[in-house]
């Protein structure tokens, strides 16, 4: 009975309790974010989950619509003919982005101790750039996860002699990696490189599940190259060059907001500058801790568990930078997210390590500004633009024989899916023109009379870019501003003219 009892207050102990808890908040802080408009990139996951067949998919994905394996739009479009709509896109990610929580947790109790794990726990559910690309319906959350799993499984399949089976799992998770993200590149290769360095004596099945692993991409190898060079020669990264040329202050800020922020909103409003303060006085807590450890001789020692941790958080901000200097500016902060478990596993395992009031301290700062953090990435303002809210009222505003002016764009996304960020979220047929902000309508659109009643203008709301007040030969008669962190202002205009058609 006491064998029995033990074992239900080990199921049930502080951290499992835990991590179930935290497991939660993070789902309850990513759920609220599945229902907003598709975004960005998104959208050409979108248009590849949307097509007829998986063989369609597989030829949009070898086409220069997409630049990344096809594992994500295989599993999206497998959730869109289940479930029609733009939500089952981003189910993925969601599944993943909560699934690394209790991962993270797992990782921690491995390398260092319960409290390390619900530390690194709290810190991934509360992290804004986690939650962020929880909502996203592209590949990030999902390979993180996976280099994130087959790091565990990485350390289980060293410590023993008979771990057939944990090469074998290793060895799947590296392939699904592999065809899901690029980027899981720089993290196989830093766990490589710790089994030559701390588990020499396992390089046979380590040699046999990378192989096999290598094997397994080699008819995707092809692909690799031609996207590689796509990616460095597109007129996109010529815009990354223009807008965020690789710099000190480009690498800096793109760290930091990996590290605390979020990808889309400066460091001043995610994590905010309260959370600044407070993330400072917890970096001065293990600062001051670890000088206390160090004089009483009981420096951190890294043992091999923990230098894979360390290596898997440093490779993909590496990798980044090296090809950002070498190949072109293309340093974005989401290249990294594929570390950032490993990163928060290792941040506290340097809390915990500090030990006492330090370890308090460091623990309660950075819970109390990751928390802020939080509370910040889900408020409307945070979220994906509108697009959704600003289709509704273009629909209740225009009839199909009235002009709805899309100033969304930009000069290198007035076609293509990413131009369609308005137009899936549109009901109703309406004669459409897309420009670039600050363009002029062409004057034969409203010339003639019967044409039309009423003409709809959607522009960004950006400080310093003026929106249109007026149209010729017409009145404004309504103005909304939708929010996210790009707003986006609709305009409706009614022909004033006493010879126009009436409504």
């Amino acid at each position: 009975m006491m064998g029995t009892w033990r074992s239900v207050r080990g199921w049930f102990g502080v951290g499992t309790v835990g991590v179930v808890a935290l497991t939660a908040l993070a789902f309850v802080l990513r759920i609220s974010g599945l229902d907003q408009s598709l975004y960005g990139d998104e959208l050409f996951t979108y248009e590849l989950a949307t097509r007829g067949s998986l063989a369609a998919v597989v030829d949009g994905v070898r086409s220069s619509l997409e630049v990344s394996p096809p594992g994500y739009n295989l599993v999206a479009w497998s959730l869109v003919q289940i479930s029609p709509g733009q939500v089952s896109s981003r189910v993925p990610s969601l599944i993943a982005g909560v699934s690394l929580v209790p991962m993270v947790y797992a990782l921690g109790l491995r390398v260092m101790s319960r409290s390390a794990g619900l530390l690194a726990a709290a810190l991934l559910a509360l992290s804004p750039f986690a939650i962020f690309y929880s909502n996203e319906a592209r590949a990030y959350s999902v390979v993180a996860f996976l280099v994130t799993a087959s790091t565990l499984v990485l350390l289980t399949a060293t410590r023993t002699d008979r771990s057939q089976g944990w090469w074998v799992l290793f060895s799947g998770l590296t392939i699904a990696a592999l065809y899901t993200h690029y980027t899981a590149l720089s993290v196989i290769a830093a766990q490589a490189l710790w089994v030559l360095i701390y588990r020499r004596t396992r390089w046979r099945p380590a040699l046999v599940a990378f192989g096999l692993a290598a094997v397994a991409f080699l008819p995707w190898l092809p692909e690799f190259v031609k996207d590689r060079e796509f990616l460095t020669t597109t007129p996109a990264n010529a815009l990354t060059s223009l807008l965020a040329p690789f710099d000190l202050h480009v690498l800096l800020d793109g760290v930091v907001r990996w590290l605390i922020g979020s990808p889309f909103e400066p460091l001043s409003v995610i994590p905010g500058k309260h959370a600044w303060v407070i993330y400072i006085v917890g970096v001065a807590a293990v600062l001051v801790g670890g000088l206390l450890e160090l004089q009483r001789r009981r420096a951190v020692r890294i043992g091999a568990e923990l230098a894979l941790v360390l290596l898997v958080a440093i490779a993909a901000p590496l990798v980044a930078t090296a090809y950002s200097v070498s190949a072109g500016d293309l340093f974005l902060e989401r290249y990294m997210f594929v570390s950032l478990p490993a990163m928060i596993v290792s941040s506290a395992v340097i809390v915990v390590s500090v030990r006492g009031w330090a370890t308090i301290a460091a623990a309660v700062a950075f819970l109390t500004a990751g928390a802020i953090g939080a509370a910040r990435s889900v408020v409307d303002d945070a979220r994906r633009p509108d697009f959704l809210g600003a289709a509704q009222l273009v629909d209740m505003s225009a009839g199909p024989k009235d002009l709805i002016v899309d100033y969304t764009g930009s000069g290198i996304f007035l076609s293509g899916p990413i131009a369609d960020q308005l137009t899936i979220n549109l009901r109703r047929r309406h004669l459409y023109y897309r420009g670039v902000p600050r363009a002029q309508l062409p004057p034969s659109l409203l010339r003639d009379s019967k044409f039309p009643a009423r003409v709809v203008v959607v522009v960004p709301a950006v400080e310093g870019l003026p929106s249109p007040r007026t149209v010729p030969g017409f009145r404004l008669i309504d103005e909304q501003v939708f929010g996210g962190f790009d707003h986006l202002r609709v305009l409706v205009f009614e022909r004033a003219k006493a010879n126009g058609r009436r409504r």
